[in-house]
């Protein structure tokens, strides 16, 4: 398994300039952005977990979203918090596996000014996390994790 993460994580980060430039400006990012102005509103928290190198978590940062951004290749979180920084926005980024996101998270804000982050996958529900209130916003292709809680969550 994890070989099989580090080959992940080695394909991305070699792709970064290709993640960014391939939904610029085409329908799919069109329409997500507008599904995700149904739900997300200014001032939400948003976890973007798989996030690549930020598309979307810019997208919602200009919108006034306090955006952390959660990815298992660091090159597309330095790539990220790089864009943010040339467009004047503010967002956290994070690299990790989302398998892992509660312990990654949990470490990166240990100090006094920690967010809350879920104790558990099990916290995540639909478009809200209930321990946090942090909307997740996620990728299943890139964070099976999330794959896995929606299809038990459409059972319970």
């Amino acid at each position: 398994m994890k070989k099989d993460v580090e080959t992940v994580q080695e394909f991305y980060d070699a792709q970064v300039e290709h993640e960014w430039n391939r939904i610029a400006g085409k329908p799919e990012f069109l329409l997500t952005c507008r599904m995700l102005d149904r739900y997300i509103n200014p001032g939400d928290k948003v976890l973007d977990i798989g996030g690549g190198p930020g598309r979307y978590s810019l997208y919602l940062a200009k919108k006034g979203c306090d955006v952390t951004l959660l990815d298992l290749s660091p090159e597309n979180t330095k790539f990220a918090a790089a864009q943010a920084a040339g467009q004047n926005l503010a967002i956290k980024t994070v690299a990790g596996d989302a398998t892992e996101a509660d312990k990654t998270l949990s470490q990166k804000w240990s100090s006094g000014n920690r967010a809350k982050s879920c104790r558990s996958w099990s916290n995540f529900r639909s478009k809200k996390c209930t321990c946090s209130g942090r909307k997740a916003f996620c990728r299943p292709a890139r964070a099976t994790s999330c794959r896995s809680q929606r299809k038990s969550s459409k059972r319970g």
